[in-house]
Formats: structure tokens, sequence, C-alpha cells
């Protein structure tokens, strides 16, 4: 096969222990890719390790903090091809840990139950002042009290006060 194509790490995927490679398989595979052989050392070291992949991505792990390896690539069908090759580093330090987003998840559920209790009692105080409205205006139409028009419930409040007074 001809050589792999874009071998890369991203920042992210760089810890103080590991580091994770992506790349593309061969333009020209040559027959049917088995698997991919990976090489790694130190980059101050002669000891290489060796690790087969079957997928276009791989993590290596177990590496010492701060050191730069040589990391190399190749695809295999019946013979390995030639090998694209990088620098990288690890991470010096340990990257801090993930901060906690139990606060936020709390306050979150709080001020979402807040806003629904507070919708609830807003809801009930109208539908209890409307039934009250329609129980006052049923009671004065039972009493006769709408004006000369009798029980006219349709004529203004404002015109059943003057036809009462005979303001008019």
């Amino acid at each position: 096969p001809t050589i792999v194509r874009n071998l890369t790490t991203l920042r992210e995927a760089i810890t103080d222990r590991s580091i994770v490679l992506f790349w593309k398989e061969p333009k020209i595979p040559h027959g049917l890719i088995k698997h991919y052989v990976v090489r790694y050392r130190h980059a101050q070291s002669t000891r290489v390790e060796v690790k087969q992949e079957t997928g276009t991505a791989t993590a290596i792990d177990n590496l010492t903090r701060g050191t730069e390896y040589n990391i190399s690539v190749a695809a295999f069908t019946i013979s390995e091809g030639p090998s694209a090759t990088i620098l990288a580093r690890t991470l010096s330090q340990a990257p801090p840990p993930p901060q906690s987003q139990i606060g936020a998840i709390v306050g979150g559920t709080i001020g979402g139950l807040l806003f629904l209790v507070i919708l609830v009692a807003i809801i009930l105080f109208l539908v209890i002042r409307r039934k009250r409205r329609g129980r006052s205006k049923m009671s004065s139409i039972a009493a006769g009290k709408t004006g000369s028009y009798g029980n006219d419930p349709y004529m203004p409040e404002h015109d059943q006060r003057l036809w009462k007074d005979k303001k008019f």
C-alpha cells in the first residue's frame, strides 16, 4: 500500500500519559488493508513499541509525562507499506479534573421549580377571580339590581346606573 494520509493528533487528545492518533487510509491501498502497524518510541530511546490497529485511530497509553515521542503508522495488506511519522509530546502534568456542575444543576432545578410554582399560583389566582366575578354578576342579576331593564345581563353596567338614577 501507499503511505497513510493525514497522520495527526489533536491538542485535546493528548494527556500526561496518553496520545490519541488519527489518520486516513492510503490513497492507493493495493488490496485489502488487514491492519495498521503503529510504532512509537521515546525520542531519546532506541526501544520501539509496536501495536496493531484495525481502524484509523488509536490511543497510545502508559506513556511518560512531558516526553516527546516519535510515532509512525503504516498500512499492512500482504506486506507493510511506507510509514507516516509525527512527533508528539505528552503533557508535563495531569490536566485539572473537570469542574463539578452540581451547583448549576441544583440552581437550575430550584429556579425552574420556583418559576413553575409562581406560574401555578398566578393561574389559580386568575381562575378564582374569574369565578368570583361570575358569581357576583349572577347574584346581581338574580337580585334584580340591574336597574329598570330588569334582568338584562347585556346592558352595560354604566348604562344600568344611569337608567336606575334616570340621569339620561
